[in-house]
This record gives structure tokens, C-alpha cells and sequence, in this order.
């Protein structure tokens, strides 16, 4: 997903922008996403690692009640650093490095994700080795 379009974005309270790639792939039922900043605005990616730098940054999981669930993190000392909108799908990320060493992401439930979800995985069960780059 080159340059993904992402609305409504906050960093840490405030308005952002956030321009950036994704490639996605599937390894049984762990989905890899590799993420790749394009802009030098603040987000919770560079809160990580600064432009250059690369590594493991978070887990992600999805809710069928998206404000419980960012409410529970919230009252257990972790904090929105981005947020924003990818289509019809809300997404947050977690300042959780300090309880579990990473950040968390919480997905919006919603069709639209799991279709794109499910496509990827449809792909990666009986990938052959060709066409490693495909488009959404």
C-alpha cells in the first residue's frame, strides 16, 4: 500500500500528517505488516525509531468495541501517540512501550479491514514464490 490514505490524524492530541507505505504479508495466522515513513512529522512510528532506524514496533489487535478498548488501555497509564482513519476503519496506537515494550495498535472491526485482512491471507496460502510485490 503505497503512501496509504490516512484521515483525521492525530499525534498525541494535536492534528498531523502521517505519509507513509505498508507491505503486507501473512506466515499462518500472524499477519507481518513492514511500515515505512515517508514524512518527518511526529508520529508513533519516529516515537520508536528515528528516521534510519528499524525494528519490531508493535501488535495490533481488533475490537468490536473500539472506545472500551482504548479506554481500558487509557486507564492503565497508556496513551493515544497517533490516530486517525483508514477509510471506514478507526486506528489507534498505543504508548504501551513502558508496560509491554512495544506499541499496541487497536483496529476498528469493521468488513472493509477484514475483506483487505482476508485477501492477504487468501494470497499467502498457496503463494508460489512469484509476484512478491502486488498492489491493493
Amino acid at each position: 500500500m503505497p503512501h496509504a490514505k490516512v484521515e483525521r490524524v492525530l499525534y498525541r492530541g494535536a492534528p498531523a500528517t502521517l505519509d507513509f507505505s505498508a507491505a503486507l504479508a501473512q506466515a499462518g495466522p500472524i499477519q507481518i505488516e513492514l511500515i515505512e515513513q515517508h514524512n518527518d512529522g511526529p508520529s508513533a512510528y519516529r516515537d520508536v525509531f528515528p528516521k534510519g532506524q528499524e525494528g519490531f514496533h508493535h501488535v495490533a489487535m481488533m475490537t468490536d468495541d473500539f472506545d472500551a478498548e482504548v479506554e481500558r488501555h487509557r486507564l492503565e497509564g497508556s496513551m493515544a501517540a497517533t490516530q486517525g482513519m483508514f477509510g471506514d476503519m478507526r486506528f489507534v496506537y498505543l504508548d504501551t512501550r513502558a508496560r509491554l515494550g512495544h506499541m499496541t495498535e487497536i483496529i476498528d472491526d469493521r468488513d472493509s479491514i477484514k475483506q483487505i485482512f482476508k485477501m492477504i491471507s487468501d494470497a499467502a496460502a498457496d503463494w508460489d514464490g512469484a509476484n512478491p510485490v502486488r498492489y491493493l
